[in-house]
């Protein structure tokens, strides 16, 4: 009993896994479980619906296992990506959410904004605990095919110095430099395939044989035998931002290749093997509280295993590079918002 706190979100998930099942000692399990929640004040929510009420403990059920064997583990968990199965009590966020309610979530500061970010602290930690893990993020090349209006490194930015780095010198490198708090590495360039071949496939298979650290890559749009070739040496976590849920913000932000494309490349990474973590740009010109929550429902749909919001920052070598920056309270809103829609 003196663990039974400890244990609680798996036997509240094994109790009501068992509904169905009118075996005797299944019962006394399940009479034995409510008794105990009541003791303890853990009893689960009110849901009418029993399908929903399974989902959202095995939400608790995994949050506390990640607290036992680690997120890396939980990460190899499958993601349901059949969204259209779901009831609409299984689904976090409502089947609309009017537009004014998130230009107002998004604005809030004062109270309202300690509300939010203190609801979606709650979600974080009862899911994942409150364990921190260090990324260090290390740039392998800086070409790029793609000519986004609001990145440095599009290629129309003639006055930018282009080089790919040596992959063995950057293993000296990361090995004489990295701290001892990073847990993952993630190796991040330009959309290009050269320095993916040259550089990202060899340095992955040897910063693999080191097994000190989680490997992720964030190299932009590629072909399925990139992909393929860089899994195949260790690579297990890719990051692909889809910066804007709008097709239409999309093409005229020029962003890579067309959001369908980018949509293809997420489902196509998660349904061989790659946990995928996704997200957008915040404050980008021609951002509405309509395209944000076209942004919302879309990476609520996608197989994630994580995703992040970044504040638009305007490059001078840019397009954009007058537009006004993003509000870095906006930004962390947004954060907020997605805790509570995942």
């Amino acid at each position: 009993n003196a663990h039974l706190p400890e244990v609680m979100p798996l036997l509240l998930y094994l109790r009501h896994s068992l509904l169905e099942n009118s075996d005797a000692g299944h019962a006394m399990f399940r009479a034995y479980v409510d008794a105990a929640a009541r003791s303890l004040n853990m009893e689960p929510p009110d849901c009418a619906d029993p399908t929903a009420l399974r989902s959202l403990l095995a939400r608790e059920f995994i949050g506390w296992l990640g607290t036992l064997v680690g997120r890396e583990k939980i990460h190899e968990l499958p993601v349901w990506t059949d969204t259209a199965t779901l009831s609409p009590a299984m689904r976090r966020l409502p089947a609309s959410i009017p537009v004014a309610d998130i230009e107002a979530a998004v604005k809030a500061r004062g109270e309202a904004q300690k509300r939010l970010h203190d609801a979606a602290a709650a979600c974080r930690d009862s899911h994942m605990g409150r364990g921190v893990f260090v990324r260090a993020v290390v740039e392998i090349s800086n070409f790029c095919r793609e000519n986004c209006s609001y990145c440095g490194m599009r290629r129309d930015n003639r006055g930018l110095r282009r080089q790919r780095l040596d992959p063995e010198k950057l293993l000296e490198w990361i090995l004489e430099t990295c701290p001892e708090s990073v847990t993952d590495i993630n190796l991040q360039a330009g959309e290009d395939p050269v320095a993916v071949r040259e550089v990202a496939i060899p340095l992955v298979e040897m910063l693999q044989r080191l097994g000190r650290w989680g490997l992720s890559v964030c190299l932009g749009t590629l072909n399925e035998r990139d992909y393929a070739a860089l899994h195949a040496v260790g690579a297990d976590y890719y990051v692909i931002k889809i910066e804007t849920g709008d097709p239409e913000h999309y093409r005229q932000l020029a962003s890579p290749g067309s959001l369908e494309e980018r949509l293809a490349a997420i489902r196509h990474l998660a349904a061989t093997g790659w946990n995928v973590s996704s997200g957008f740009i915040q404050g980008l010109p021609g951002e509405t509280p309509a395209t944000l929550e076209r942004t919302f429902r879309l990476l609520e749909s996608l197989p994630l295993a994580g995703c992040s919001v970044s504040p638009f920052i305007p490059s001078s070598e840019t397009p954009l590079g007058q537009a006004t920056a993003a509000r870095v309270e906006d930004s962390l809103n947004c954060v907020a918002l997605l805790r509570l829609a995942s």
